[in-house]
């Protein structure tokens, strides 16, 4: 059987003809070149074909699978690894990936590359605090799904990138209290704070008046929110004591 599988016969990408695998060159680990012996002074024509391939972006295209994911390193050296089909989706709508065929896509910037453009849009200010940055943070934490993107990564310096961890967003402009901003900035945050828990409470509240309540159903749900409502309070004690406002403390 003739196929992209078969170790005996390859298909020469200059002139296009199938051959025994011995009518190409060896690269050595039982590898052999992409072009037969025959076309072995027409090499350069392979090289201006790949620069020059068709991408598509249309993720209907992708079979629901495991997806390969080719990248040419600053080195030129060739890497591939796999990653799932809902990963290679997100590449592809995010600009960071091209599809080749249903089962393979080209992603087109390595990590150092890609850090650098990141830097320089954002001229290496932390978008957080405003101070020099020269790390790069996701917005949408790796660990709960986000990827390497233009849009889902910022510069930041590297205490705000550690103080943010795996927090989302939200989470880390509610809680966490960077170093050089100004006291109304902290006021205004605390009262966004006080903000999010009164609506925590009233979502409470609001589920344990209804009728048709059923404490089985809820309970867990229940216990989330009010440790939401514990671990804020908590939060917002901390960030009142470090700003040094505890005559706050007993408004709250």
């Amino acid at each position: 059987m003739i196929g992209s599988s078969c170790l005996l016969y390859k298909t020469c990408k200059i002139c296009g003809q199938t051959k025994w695998y011995k009518c190409f060159e060896s690269k050595g680990k039982r590898k052999r070149r992409a072009y037969c012996k025959l076309c072995k002074s027409r090499k350069n024509e392979i090289k201006k074909s790949a620069s020059s391939i068709q991408y598509k972006f249309d993720t209907n295209l992708l079979k629901k699978s495991e997806i390969i994911v080719r990248l040419k390193l600053p080195s030129k050296k060739r890497i591939k690894y796999k990653v799932s089909y809902e990963q290679a989706v997100l590449m592809v709508e995010e600009g960071m990936a091209g599809i080749v065929d249903e089962s393979y896509i080209h992603k087109f910037y390595d990590y150092q590359t890609f850090k650098k453009l990141i830097l320089k849009r954002d001229n290496f200010t932390c978008c957080y605090c405003g101070k020099f940055g020269d790390t790069i943070d996701h917005i949408k934490p790796k660990s709960n799904g986000g990827i390497s993107s233009f849009n889902n990564c910022i510069c930041a310096c590297e205490e705000c990138n550690i103080n943010k961890d795996n927090l989302s967003l939200e989470e880390y402009l509610y809680y966490i209290e960077p170093i050089s901003v100004s006291g109304n900035i902290q006021i205004e945050r605390l009262e966004q704070q006080l903000h999010y828990l009164l609506q925590i409470i009233e979502s409470i509240n609001s589920r344990i008046s209804e009728e048709n309540y059923s404490k089985d159903q809820n309970i867990e749900g229940l216990s989330q929110m009010i440790q939401q409502v514990e671990n804020t309070i908590s939060k917002i004690k901390g960030n009142i004591l470090i700003s040094g406002g505890e005559n706050h403390l007993v408004k709250l």
